[in-house]
């Protein structure tokens, strides 16, 4: 009784003060919402900042292109052309003209299309930033650097600089190129001709991707004959046979009987650089004959029973892929040999007729591979030493450049490189291809060479670069590697670098020429934001050429 009296006399809220409280609950409430809301989004954003910092720092960072040591593989800033006689796509170094840090936007310029050989003269053209790039950092604390990455690093002799080159030496070896290649040994302090090397090939997907074109047939001018110009001459020759090649881009022989057709270049296939033709310093320099090439062609049988050879003719050898009759060869022989060495052979459709089927034929690295509609059906490689590959290259030994070199110096008490002689350039290189069993047809037919990686001198005149002679290889540690650029002729890379600043000296490594550990910043991995195009051609309106957003291989 007690209880319940005291409940009904308990007063209770009435009228407007009930309004009120009921009004002011939902306010308050939504009041401490907000504010919870905003202290959320103020830790959503503090939290992305702190990843975002953690991010770049020790995850991945954006770098930009700055020069075209790399190239064509990846662009520093550069000027890009369309042939109007070909179509051809290509980009120029624009460094020559543009030798201030800031250069102006437009420049004009006079440059070569390289499928044709016409001059594109009074072309106004603006300046295009080099590549967007995405590094990995610190992936190589938890694994190998590999041969042939793309890497990024502290310059050893201005380390507020990042440098990109490619990987070519690993710790622990010894590094030297031979005829524009890699051979690489156990570290030694032995003679380079006192123990064996070998040669290291690329992996397949980097191959594919440092090919430079020479000609594609593809890109045939529209008028052969213009005027105030020498008339085009086609790359291609009949030697044997009807062939319709002259005029066209896609080359004709109507007969079953044997036919053959050789590539004649002008100057012959070189590691020329279309990038580098504006600049003054590469066009005081010689040109090295290549053999390391990759050449492809659809190939479209009237009839049945067609049978193809790729020759190509170098180092003192012929090297052949063929194909016919269900099998596909890959053999080579010395010059003056009447015997073929087999060196890999295999079952394969039979060409049919009607039908365009792709081939390819590469030689490089010392190895050779034919493709058939993109698939590698068969591959060999061979081992040579160095001092034999420059002898077959060029028809001299070692001994005799180091002779030159010693009465040179005799004379005039300086170091000279005889590497440099035109009498150790390396002959040239000659490919045909051939016919017999069938009238044929052949389209996209193209010629790429290899990277080169030439011999040089320190600019200093302090004799041959590192790594480019066997009187100076490149001797690497368990902590040191050895980067070159892809653009040989003009990349300022470990063949030719100054001594290390002072500090990286005296706090990591004093050696010339090579790249410690302690420098590396990480894997160069994508190309997230190509050099921007017009989005129309003529256009002002510029798009990223997003066709070339891609991994870096």
């Amino acid at each position: 009784m007690t209880n319940s009296s005291s409940k009904e006399n308990t007063p209770h809220p009435q009228g407007p003060d009930l309004n009120r409280q009921a009004e002011e609950q939902p306010q308050a409430q939504a009041q401490a919402e907000e504010t919870e809301n905003i202290r959320e989004m103020l830790q959503s954003i503090l939290i992305a900042f702190v990843l975002a910092f953690v991010f770049r720092a020790f995850i991945v960072e954006a770098f930009v292109i700055p020069t075209g040591s790399m190239a064509p593989t990846l662009l520093g800033k550069h000027l890009r052309f369309q042939s109007p006689e070909t179509g051809y796509n290509f980009t120029v170094n624009p460094h020559d003209y543009y030798p201030s840090t800031d250069p102006k936007p437009l420049q004009t310029v006079d440059v070569v299309d390289p499928m044709a050989g016409d001059r594109l003269s009074a072309v106004q053209e603006k300046l295009h930033s080099g590549d967007r790039i995405l590094v990995l950092k610190y992936i190589y604390s938890l694994f190998k650097p590999e041969r042939f990455d793309v890497i990024v690093f502290k310059n050893p002799h201005g380390p507020a600089e990042n440098y990109i080159k490619r990987l070519i030496g690993l710790p622990g070896e010894d590094i030297w190129l031979v005829d524009g290649d890699v051979y690489a040994r156990p570290s030694s302090e032995k003679d380079a001709l006192d123990t064996p090397w070998q040669i290291q090939r690329k992996p397949l997907h980097v191959q594919r991707e440092v090919w430079q074109p020479v000609y594609h047939s593809q890109y045939h001018p529209v008028h052969e004959e213009l005027p105030g110009a020498p008339p085009f001459r086609p790359r291609w020759k009949a030697v044997e046979g009807k062939w319709q090649i002259e005029g066209r881009s896609s080359f004709i022989c109507d007969s079953a009987d044997y036919s053959a057709i050789v590539f004649d270049p002008p100057g012959g296939i070189t590691d020329y650089t279309c990038f580098d033709q504006t600049a003054v310093a590469y066009n005081r320099r010689r040109l090295f004959n290549v053999a390391d090439v990759r050449v492809a062609a659809g190939i479209k049988p009237q009839q049945a029973g067609l049978q193809t050879t790729i020759d190509l003719n170098a180092r003192g050898h012929d090297f052949q892929a063929v194909v016919g009759n269900g099998s596909a060869t890959l053999r080579m022989r010395g010059d003056g040999e009447k015997e073929w060495k087999v060196l890999a052979q295999t079952s394969v459709k039979l060409l049919v007729p009607g039908r365009v089927t792709n081939l390819e034929f590469w030689h490089v690295d010392q190895s050779l591979s034919l493709f058939i509609n993109g698939r590698r059906v068969a591959y060999a490689e061979y081992d040579w030493q160095p001092a034999e590959r420059f002898n077959f290259a060029t028809g001299s030994t070692f001994q005799q450049v180091r002779e030159i070199e010693k009465r040179r110096l005799s004379i005039n008490g300086r170091r000279y490189n005889a590497l440099l002689d035109n009498s150790m350039q390396p002959k040239p290189a000659v490919i045909s291809w051939s016919f017999t069993g069938s009238p044929v047809r052949m389209f996209r037919v193209e010629v790429d060479r290899d990277l080169y990686y030439r011999p040089t001198s320190y600019p200093s005149g302090e004799g041959p670069a590192l790594a480019t002679h066997p009187d100076n290889i490149a001797r690497l540690n368990r902590d040191e590697f050895f980067p070159l650029g892809d653009n040989s002729a003009l990349s300022n890379d470990g063949r030719t670098w100054d001594p290390p600043d002072d500090w990286v000296a005296y706090r990591v490594d004093p050696k010339r020429g090579v790249v410690n550990r302690r420098l590396l910043m990480g894997k160069a991995f994508f190309v997230y934001w190509p050099s921007m195009q017009p989005f129309r051609s003529g256009g002002k309106l510029l798009v990223p050429d997003f066709g070339r957003m891609r991994f870096i291989r």
